[in-house]
């Protein structure tokens, strides 16, 4: 049984449970931050190196709780202190308690809004309602932050590990923009990527040093400060989803491919240093979605009702957590490893965790 939780929270819960809508800023100027109210602490009796997820205790993972968070989930996070997490679909955000599942503060949009992404550290939502001017969205203010306008038609929209950046790819030119998301000023560009077909779009590594630009059955892994290319990842399908690991050492992705004569879904383990394979597994359904363990011992992968994990270092299959809801479209350890969130086009979103 478990004890009772310690009574830390704050008067700010109270008013940040409040339901947040889209509101017009009265300034671009920089709002002073106030913290997301202070979760409950999680009540425990195994150590933290028994908590801690890793290829020798994954088969103890157990549903711990679960959220009926929306109609359809599209995106799920951790904050940087695995107290909140955030889940998103087109049109609304919440954050919630990791621990409780009780709601922190929310973002609820109306038809003509589409949401970009969530950055749960910061408490901040990007999103747009004409497509062309991007909104910075305060989750603790419950105000808008700042106004990006680029000068060029975007695609994909997300925002760095820490949240103090947006990245916005063009249209136009095949490059990245990265904007300042206190005052929505620019602050950096990386470019260099070849494709022949002009559809694109990238993602941050983990530690926000590498970006991986991916066009249709390409992957190329560039270091930021420096703007170096390593080796292009080739595949003869469309990439449904990509990752780096925590080290940035590897690449995993997912597309369809030949694998002992038989085209099929693929999972692709790359150095991400030669692009060499180092192995490949299929599976009968498609990959949906991707996520290494802190410790990088473990891959993660989800696919129809279910989340297949591999050994990383050899690429053996070592079990399957049956999760219901559908396929896991969004997947991620948390960042004290000690916890795994899974959201579902059903917009089920469950943790799950060791237990004995």
């Amino acid at each position: 049984m478990k004890t009772p939780k310690l009574l830390i929270f704050s008067l700010a819960l109270i008013l940040v449970i409040v339901s947040c809508r889209v509101q017009t800023p009265t300034a671009t100027a920089p709002v002073v931050e106030t913290p997301l109210p202070l979760p409950a602490a999680p009540e425990t009796t195994s150590s933290a190196k028994e908590r801690f997820i890793n290829a020798e205790n994954f088969g103890k993972l157990k549903l711990s709780s679960s959220l009926q968070a929306s109609t359809g989930a599209i995106e799920c996070g951790w904050s940087k202190d695995s107290s909140v997490i955030s889940v998103m679909d087109i049109t609304h955000a919440g954050l919630y308690d990791a621990y409780t599942l009780s709601l922190v503060a929310e973002f609820t949009g109306d038809e003509y809004t589409a949401l970009y992404s969530v950055s749960p550290d910061l408490g901040l939502a990007a999103y747009s309602l004409d497509g062309k001017k991007i909104q910075i969205y305060d989750f603790n203010a419950k105000a808008d932050r700042a106004g990006i306008t680029p000068e060029f038609q975007y695609g994909g929209v997300f925002f760095s590990s820490d949240g103090s950046l947006l990245a916005v790819d063009s249209l136009e030119t095949i490059e990245v923009v990265f904007f300042d998301t206190y005052n929505g000023t620019e602050v950096n560009r990386v470019s260099g990527f070849e494709t022949a077909a002009p559809v694109y779009s990238a993602r941050l590594s983990p530690d926000g040093n590498v970006l991986l630009w991916l066009s249709r059955g390409t992957a190329q892994p560039m270091d930021i400060k420096t703007q170096k290319f390593a080796p292009a990842l080739s595949h003869e399908d469309f990439i449904a989803d990509a990752m780096l690991s925590r080290d940035n050492a590897k690449v995993a992705t997912a597309a369809a491919g030949t694998l002992n004569g038989v085209m099929q879904p693929l999972l692709t383990l790359w150095n991400s240093q030669d692009g060499q394979v180092l192995w490949q597994m299929g599976n009968t359904e498609y990959f949906s979605s991707l996520d290494f363990s802190l410790d990088d011992s473990l891959l993660a992968a989800g696919t129809l009702n279910e989340v297949i994990f591999y050994d990383v270092g050899s690429g053996k299959e070592l079990s399957r957590l049956k999760t219901g809801g559908e396929v896991i479209n969004s997947l991620k350890f948390s960042p004290d490893g000690d916890a795994l969130l899974t959201c579902s086009t059903s917009g089920i979103a469950a943790i799950w965790k060791i237990m004995s």
